[in-house]
């Protein structure tokens, strides 16, 4: 006998819709009834909870935790310290004992809601601790081993709220470390690759938007000087192009895939507004250290090595070309070619300019071609983000502002009406 392969957790929703389509598929006589039953078989929803269920029981948690905590702080000066540890540590221990007890019973939402628990009594207990012990340290650590224990808490019990709540702290973790100074954080290049790998084993797609936002978070902090203005814009750049190749090298209807290129078009379109303002580069140095060249290298290296050997439709060329455009930036800066000067920023504003709206009209066209509603969506947004920084420039001369929306108005009201028309012969195409 062939051994039975485990059933994949889908949501009530999906389980519902294949349901019915896959009725409808037996009466056309696409598969018979028995095939049908081994399909639905494979699929497992009585271990999900539903959705806004288990939305409201989180948020209760999290209330009856705070209510907690604060009656607790209104006598926490007269309770020993002896005691005050041992609370915090039998709290953390019941919450994740009862976790597993519940998980035993096959009582999988119960189970999920007090590891949830767990992980943010084990996050409140480290300061707690540190300061009962009157404990001294850097502080951002705190962020740093709370992620590592909410990431081994969502792999053991393969929770996907607390991989979301990790992936959140990471990132917090990250902005902390900035607060200091720019810098480079090495401890990320061991906790972020072990994040998407527990958000491939979930199949997260939110922690992997959240964890390629933090990658480019970290790519900008690594490449930052504090004293002046550098090429760190351009690495920011080459990162979303990079997180957007990394989508590439999956399948090209992967929710994964479709994680990465969210992240990437999102990184761009937040790095590509400022890039436009000529008035960024006014304070502009050369002298990078090793470090930013390295990184800034490799991510060049792969966001143009892995688009150009998958690139299909015209994104993909967009990106290749944003990811051209901002490594000769960077170089050319470094060789000190380009230097602080009216005519320096102006090119500068031209040639990332360029990029937002090439990225833009190049994403509109990919919509009709892929039939992404993202593609679509960044599209216009690219637009629109080169519509607002170049209108503002413009603004107080009116003629020119107003030509400038007319204009963009008609391209959006012709967008809408081509896509609507794609609609339209789709569903005529299904019908037949």
């Amino acid at each position: 006998m062939s051994e039975q392969l485990p059933s994949r957790k889908v949501s009530r929703h999906t389980f519902d819709w294949l349901e019915v389509e896959s009725r409808c598929w037996v009466e056309r006589g696409v598969l018979d009834e028995s095939a049908r039953t081994r399909i639905l078989s494979e699929y497992d929803t009585e271990s999900l909870p539903h959705r806004g269920t288990m939305a409201l029981t989180l948020i209760a948690v999290l209330m009856c935790a705070i209510g907690i905590l604060l009656v607790i702080g209104y006598n926490w000066e007269r309770i020993p310290p002896a005691v005050k540890v041992a609370m915090i540590l039998t709290s953390v221990a019941a919450a994740f004992g009862g976790a597993a007890a519940a998980y035993a019973r096959k009582r999988h939402t119960l189970g999920e809601v007090l590891a949830f628990a767990g992980t943010l009594l084990f996050g409140n207990g480290i300061w707690l601790v540190a300061q009962v012990l009157h404990i001294q340290g850097h502080f951002p650590d705190a962020f740093l081993w709370f992620a590592v224990g909410s990431l081994v808490a969502a792999f053991l019990v393969e929770s996907v709220a607390i991989g979301v709540g990790a992936a959140i702290l990471a990132g917090v973790w990250i902005i902390s470390e900035a607060s200091f100074y720019p810098h480079v954080i090495y401890p990320f290049l061991v906790l972020w690759p072990c994040a998407v790998w527990v958000a491939y084993r979930l199949r997260s797609v939110l922690m992997i938007r959240l964890l390629g936002l933090t990658a480019s978070l970290w790519i900008g902090i690594a490449t930052a000087n504090e004293a002046h203005m550098d090429a760190w814009p351009a690495a920011v750049v080459l990162a979303g192009c990079a997180l957007y190749a990394i989508g590439r090298w999956h399948e090209d209807d992967s929710d994964m895939a479709d994680g990465w290129r969210v992240s990437g078009l999102g990184t761009l379109l937040l790095i590509i507004m400022p890039l436009m303002v000529s008035g960024l580069y006014d304070d502009i140095a050369q002298d990078s250290p090793i470090s930013t060249i390295v990184i800034t290298s490799m991510t060049a290296l792969v966001a143009i090595s892995a688009i150009a050997r998958s690139a299909r439709i015209p994104g993909d060329w967009a990106m290749l070309g944003a990811a051209f455009v901002a490594a000769s930036w960077s170089a050319l800066v470094w060789m000190g070619l380009f230097k602080p000067g009216w005519w320096f920023g102006t090119a500068s504003t031209v040639a990332f300019s360029g990029v937002s709206l090439m990225v833009g009209v190049a994403f509109i066209r990919s919509a009709f071609r892929s039939n992404r509603t993202s593609d679509l969506v960044f599209g216009v947004l690219f637009g629109l983000a080169f519509l607002v920084v170049r209108w503002t420039s413009v603004i107080e001369n009116l003629l020119w502002s107003g030509l400038l929306l007319l204009v963009t108005g008609g391209g959006l009201l012709f967008v809408a009406r081509q896509w609507l028309r794609r609609d339209r012969s789709v569903l005529v195409g299904r019908a037949s």
